[in-house]
């Protein structure tokens, strides 16, 4: 099997110092870790089992998973106080 570079996102928390792991062309495989170095590790383990039973679209994507360049942003939103959030 071929192996793949993967640009995959790594978002700490503050509050807990965990960090979560998303993957820009696989938005329902998401994992994370206590140490950057652990979410990585499980960032690997948790794509190879995404790709356990990759669709054609799936590996198309795997070959276009990997960035050269990221660029992060920030944008400010505001939002009509009429709009609630129930949960």
């Amino acid at each position: 099997m071929k192996a793949s570079k993967v640009t995959v996102i790594l978002l700490p928390d503050p509050d807990s110092g965990t960090y979560a792991v998303y993957f820009p062309l696989f938005p329902g495989c998401v994992t994370g870790g206590d140490t950057a170095a652990e979410a990585l590790k499980n960032a690997q383990e948790a794509l190879a089992l995404h790709l356990e039973d990759a669709s054609d679209d799936d590996l198309q994507d795997l070959q276009l998973s990997h960035f050269d360049h990221v660029v992060v942003g920030e944008i400010e939103v505001k939002v009509d106080a009429k709009t609630t959030v129930k949960g």
